[in-house]
């Protein structure tokens, strides 16, 4: 087997890596059709057909209430699920994941779909109703970075980084993190074009170190202008009341790095 058919078997991104590599050598050389960008498509063989789409809900019903009541875009209604039972789902998909002890506290969850560019299920997220837990995140594969989006993403455009996949559903080319920036996988983002977005969180210590370790490894930040009362983007469309392209404005004029960042971090934390 070639080399170039062995890289492309083993590792997509690596395969791609190589033929720019080869493009560059040699300038003549025509470009491979495997870059071309495919049109995304969505699982479609994965438990998830056993639950309805948000899409699919009475207008009346909580979940498609709580879905408009945090304005998500209507596009991603069809990539949304209801589970009446989100722990013994979650069994189908990972038997044993939720013993006998934690199903009896089972309860609805709207389910967020972590999908990769093959369009395979690698993980999802469950965002409960009530309750003192909001969100559980599940892993299917391990080997494929916890982000949400990557079914979406394009590396050669500029692209959002947030915690939250609700969140991330407000910007274009943007990506949810679920719980931390993945600075171990470069090879699925391309962070000289991305903006780390984290919450609007001047007195919480964990976001301020996050977000030091960010610029510390050269990545740009957004640091909020002083006086944003919205905690997240979510929340600056519902009850700030802006506009998808406000928030990104706001974003983009407040973007830092390096020893900038640094100084933008100093006066905006108030820990």
């Amino acid at each position: 087997m070639s080399v170039p058919n062995f890289l492309k078997r083993v590792d997509e991104f690596v395969y791609n890596d190589y033929v720019i590599e080869k493009m560059m050598e040699n300038p003549r050389h025509e470009p491979d059709p495997v870059l071309t960008m495919r049109k995304p498509k969505f699982i479609a063989d994965t438990q998830l057909k056993e639950l309805k789409k948000v899409s699919q809900l009475p207008h009346d019903h909580y979940c498609r209430l709580y879905v408009d009541g945090r304005k998500i875009p209507t596009t991603f209604h069809h990539k949304l699920f209801y589970a009446y039972r989100f722990m013994e789902w979650t069994n189908t998909c990972i038997p044993g994941k939720f013993d006998d002890a934690a199903l009896k506290f089972d309860r609805p969850a709207l389910v967020i779909p972590f999908v990769n560019r093959e369009g395979r299920l690698h993980a999802f997220q469950g965002r409960f109703f009530n309750g003192k837990t909001r969100y559980v995140t599940i892993v299917l594969d391990e080997s494929v970075p916890k982000l949400w989006g990557l079914d979406r993403y394009d590396r050669n455009n500029r692209s959002y980084v947030l915690e939250g996949p609700i969140d991330a559903m407000f910007l274009p080319n943007a990506i949810a993190t679920a719980g931390g920036v993945e600075l171990s996988t470069p090879r699925y983002l391309n962070l000289e074009n991305s903006v780390v977005a984290f919450d609007n969180e001047p007195r919480s210590s964990e976001t301020v170190d996050k977000i030091r370790k960010c610029i510390k490894h050269g990545l740009k930040v957004c640091i909020w202008p002083e006086g944003l009362q919205q905690k997240d983007v979510n929340d600056m469309v519902v009850h700030g009341k802006m506009s998808m392209s406000e928030v990104r404005e706001i974003i983009d004029r407040n973007t830092f790095s390096g020893l900038r960042a640094e100084l933008q971090l100093n006066e905006w934390k108030r820990v």
